[in-house]
């Protein structure tokens, strides 16, 4: 008797396992949330000064080496790379989205425009400093000009938006 009694508990334990029909098991949920990217302007972009004989652009890149292409001639004057301090959590991955073109425009009315935006932040991101949880992102961008009747003198400006985003 003994012995049947420990054949069919064991059975019994065996089978009970594949004889139910559902099964319960809890999953562990967690989140982080982190503090806010914060971006300050520093610099501002400056193509500088420069002199139209016919239509061409001004390319101005990130490290802040500006070149003149087509019938244009630059002058010696201050220009520079758009420049911001992002802080975030220090170690995470921040990307960058830079507009595709915007306008810049004379008290006149009249407009040029600036595209081929592009920073010093690679395509997949860059971490920031895990020490001080800032970076410097620099700027810089295509200012396309025409001829002197669509572009007479005069002084230019306008705003374009970029995105910073934790990846």
């Amino acid at each position: 008797m003994k012995i049947f009694r420990i054949v069919f508990f064991v059975l019994f334990g065996c089978f009970s396992s594949f004889l139910s029909a559902q099964s319960v098991v809890y999953g562990r949920i967690n989140t982080e949330v982190l503090a806010p990217l914060m971006v300050t302007e520093t610099e501002q972009i400056g193509f500088g000064k420069f002199v139209l004989i016919a239509d061409g652009s001004i390319v101005l890149s990130p490290d802040g080496e500006r070149t003149a292409v087509g019938s244009i001639q630059l002058i010696e004057s201050s220009y520079g790379t758009g420049k911001f301090i992002v802080s975030g959590v220090p170690g995470n991955l921040i990307t960058v989205t830079m507009p595709q073109k915007v306008n810049v425009y004379s008290n006149s009315g009249y407009s040029m425009i600036v595209d081929d935006f592009r920073s010093n932040i690679p395509v997949g991101g860059k971490m920031v400093n895990s020490t001080s949880g800032k970076m410097e992102v620099s700027v810089g961008a295509t200012l396309r000009v025409g001829n002197c009747l669509i572009n007479p003198i005069g002084f230019y400006s306008g705003l374009y938006e970029i995105v910073f985003m934790y990846n």
